[in-house]
């Protein structure tokens, strides 16, 4: 689950890194076809990136809260409780065994 998460986050931080470059790719397009100053055009990207920021930020707190609501919903057993499981399973098979072997024997 914590991989997911990771891979999750890493393609979230790479799409944002796209469309960052493609904001610039757009505003470097208007700047060139004379549509807007260049200084027009860092404004507009210094928004647009500090926008998406506080979007991003947002998001991320969300996600946290929804992750937390998740994992409180679902118990996850530790390794010693599972570990003194699967003992307690090995020895009731065991007495199963037992008990066939024993009505086997009495017929």
């Amino acid at each position: 689950m914590k991989e997911t998460f990771k891979r999750g986050v890493l393609a979230s931080l790479g799409a944002i890194d796209f469309s960052i470059e493609k904001a610039k790719e757009a505003v470097d397009k208007l700047v060139e076809h004379g549509e807007m100053t260049a200084d027009q055009g860092k404004k507009l990207l210094d928004e647009m990136i500090e926008r998406g920021r506080k979007d991003s930020a947002g998001l991320s707190k969300k996600i946290g809260e929804e992750i937390h609501k998740g994992i409180e919903m679902v118990s996850f057993a530790s390794k010693s409780s599972l570990a003194a499981l699967e003992a307690r399973v090995a020895k009731i098979e065991e007495l199963e065994k037992r008990v066939a072997e024993i009505e086997r024997r009495l017929g």
